[in-house]
């Protein structure tokens, strides 16, 4: 007999995906800019394609990790595709949160830069001289005090939000002549077709949360909560991304020719409003270059060791180069959908699983 649902359980798991995927490309309004809202009323529409494709995929990583119980969670890739291409998962998600990290690097220089007046680079460097001197000392309770405030980060996303769609009221029409302007805007995008931008926005935030996912819902009691949690984590993200679309639909003309639009919002909105959530985006960058460059290097080199700190060093320095040689909003449009066409094979290989257990237990 199962156990009882726990609700606190599943708020935990649905809290913690959103927290994961609210990294510095979310939280500077870029990731949104660039695969929903530069296609106008069609990235609200595209997100429901997100919800379906991002719903079931991470519906049936939730319960195969519940299920089997991995030892390691990126055993997950070998149980889905295979011995080799399995394993060539498992290094693609190690790649896919350097990546990431690149990009956090590059997100907290910009908002640096925008508001602050700090060179981009130099804003870049004091990230991540931070983040190594993190790593290297072992400061591991920091980085966890200062990951809760990744659930602020949320609260403000949605304060800039809410304040966008009271603004519909002085100007109900303002969104349909913003979503027309901005579509015939230089703005980046992954593809030129807003329904293929919404599935490989799916695609990437599949791969980056595997890992993390599977090693969540090892706290659940039944497979039935880590369900729950994981459609409750994906509709609730996938509102947030509807907010922060139509906010920067009404906004458009504030943000335009910016790196960090959600910051050109906020100080619209409220100097004082502006100046928390650029720290509030700083600190969370921190936090997460910190965090990604432990678990990367733990994966080269055994902890506290003098290659231990060869390694960090090494991977923070090429991080620093590569995320300061290249502007914010060009990192995210060439990164995350070559990351998201890299997905394709285990998404393929994964619905093929499914189907076949699922015809299985059908015909028994």
């Amino acid at each position: 007999m199962e156990k009882s649902i726990s609700f606190r359980k599943i708020a935990t798991i649905a809290g913690a995906m959103c927290a994961y995927w609210m990294g510095s490309g979310f939280a500077t309004g870029q990731e949104i800019l660039q695969f929903f809202t530069s296609s106008g009323i069609k990235g609200i529409l595209s997100t429901i394609i997100f919800l379906v494709i991002t719903g079931s995929s991470t519906y049936f990583i939730a319960s195969a990790g519940q299920k089997e119980q991995f030892e390691n969670p990126f055993d997950i890739f070998v149980y889905y595709c295979g011995k080799w291409i399995g394993n060539f998962y498992i290094w693609l998600s190690v790649v896919v949160m350097y990546c990431v990290l690149i990009v956090i690097l590059a997100g907290a220089g910009a908002s640096l830069h925008q508001f602050y007046g700090v060179p981009t680079y130099a804003g870049i460097i004091i990230i991540g001289v931070l983040a190594l001197s993190t790593v290297l000392l072992g400061v591991q309770k920091i980085i966890r005090i200062i990951s809760s405030l990744s659930f602020v980060q949320i609260l403000f996303l949605l304060i800039l939000g809410g304040y966008g769609i009271t603004s519909l009221a002085k100007d109900p029409n303002i969104i349909l002549k913003n979503s027309e302007l901005i579509q015939v805007a230089a703005i980046k995008t992954p593809s030129p077709h807003w329904a293929l931008s919404a599935i490989l926005y799916a695609f990437f935030t599949t791969i980056v949360i595997v890992p993390f996912l599977v090693s969540s819902v090892t706290i659940v009691n039944n497979l039935k909560e880590a369900r729950i949690a994981t459609i409750s984590g994906t509709v609730i993200f996938t509102l947030s991304i509807i907010i922060l679309i139509i906010a920067e639909l009404i906004y458009y003309k504030i943000f335009v020719g910016k790196q960090v639009p959600t910051l050109a919002i906020a100080y619209h909105i409220s100097p004082y409003f502006g100046s928390a959530f650029t720290l509030i985006i700083v600190i969370a960058s921190y936090s997460a270059v910190s965090s990604n460059l432990l678990i990367i290097t733990r994966r080269f080199a055994a902890y506290k060791t003098k290659k231990y700190n060869i390694v960090a060093f090494v991977l923070i320095l090429v991080a620093i180069i590569c995320s300061g040689a290249v502007p914010f909003a060009l990192l995210i449009n060439i990164l995350f959908p070559t990351l998201a066409y890299s997905t394709i094979i285990f998404i393929a290989l994964m619905l093929y699983k499914e189907l076949k257990k699922f015809h299985t237990r059908k015909n028994h």
